[in-house]
């Protein structure tokens, strides 16, 4: 695909762990194994931009939940697509949708607290974090798209 266009979003393992492991504990409970799963996910962004460079587009968590509009007319014009304000409500088929959560749903939308999953682990969890992702997050991040 010539004209293909590749979106990856990276979120920070220590906001992202908590929500998959309460989502879905049979395949991430392990976090030895949730975080291998996690690096494998993050250095395939990093082999993905490394290959078909400006056709990706790196993005993350972050930026899409508090500059979502920022992040959406960025997308829209490395889409080649008119921006419309749908583009700042989650939605499936402009059909707007609740977040995927397992944590208490504030409000439909956007929710800010998944930037602030990482106060619900211990000590040890996040020092395993930092030791077993550091090095693949800064990665990653160095390879993020700077949107304005």
């Amino acid at each position: 695909y010539p004209d293909g266009r590749l979106i990856s979003v990276v979120r920070d393992p220590k906001n992202w762990f908590p929500s998959a492991n309460r989502h879905l504990v049979d395949k991430y409970g392990d976090i030895t194994k949730a975080l291998n799963q996690w690096n494998e996910s993050a250095l395939s962004m990093v082999r993905n931009k490394k290959t078909y460079g400006d056709r990706v587009c790196i993005i993350t968590f972050e930026d899409l939940v508090q500059r979502t509009e920022s992040v959406m007319r960025y997308l829209a014009e490395f889409l080649n697509i008119r921006f419309e304000d749908i583009l700042l409500t989650p939605t499936f088929n402009k059909i707007p949708i609740k977040p995927n959560t397992s944590f208490k749903l504030e409000n439909p939308g956007i929710m800010i607290s998944a930037l602030e999953r990482h106060k619900t682990l211990s000590r040890e969890e996040l020092d395993t974090i930092e030791t077993m992702t550091g090095d693949t997050y800064s990665q990653v991040m160095n390879m993020v798209t700077s949107i304005p």
